[in-house]
């Protein structure tokens, strides 16, 4: 959790900023000298691929904070990282697990049909607010992803792609569960 999160705060404010200072220098360096012109550029497209790269490895950390931190805290990251690249989105969550005891594998499973549930509402709904619960007994945890956007075509499960629904299904129903 801290090195995903220092990742995002730390990291990614330098190599913006890293990025800005190259950009600006290559605006004042364009008639001035082209060949660094040139490499400021060079350092500013590095600076984005740098930024892109860290951002790809922060959901892979995402099991080490399950593990160390729980369920609530992964998902209030997750919410917090949503927010924070979906300005105008409005996101709320609520979390009430009360005295359930979940595995790793089923933290893990309730994670990502989060991750994939506000992933799809806000690439194929075009959702402009959402509203993730989680409520839990010492028996069940159910998730529920709310959303105002278009949902999905009514023949989704025919086209080509749209994965990430049928293995997050399998994925739950392996541990007992059901996407519904």
């Amino acid at each position: 959790h801290m090195i995903a999160r220092e990742l995002h705060d730390e990291l990614g404010q330098s190599v913006t900023a890293m990025r800005s200072m190259a950009l600006s220098i290559a605006q004042r360096m364009h008639a001035l000298d082209p060949q660094a012109e040139a490499a400021a550029r060079l350092i500013a497209d590095e600076s984005s691929r740098l930024y892109d790269a860290m951002h790809g490895m922060i959901p892979r950390l995402t099991p080490l904070l399950l593990d160390n931190f729980g369920l609530t805290e992964a998902l209030r990251d997750l919410v917090e990282r949503t927010r924070l690249s979906q300005p105008g989105l409005r996101l709320t969550l609520n979390i009430e697990l009360g005295q359930s005891v979940l595995s790793s594998d089923a933290a893990l499973a309730l994670y990502r049909a989060a991750q994939e549930g506000i992933s799809n509402a806000l690439r194929h709904g075009q959702a402009q607010a959402l509203l993730l619960a989680v409520e839990g007994s010492a028996t069940t945890v159910s998730l529920r992803l709310q959303d105002d956007g278009q949902g999905m075509p009514a023949d989704w499960s025919d086209r080509a792609g749209h994965y990430g629904l049928r293995w997050l299904a399998d994925r739950v129903e392996a541990l007992g569960g059901a996407l519904v």
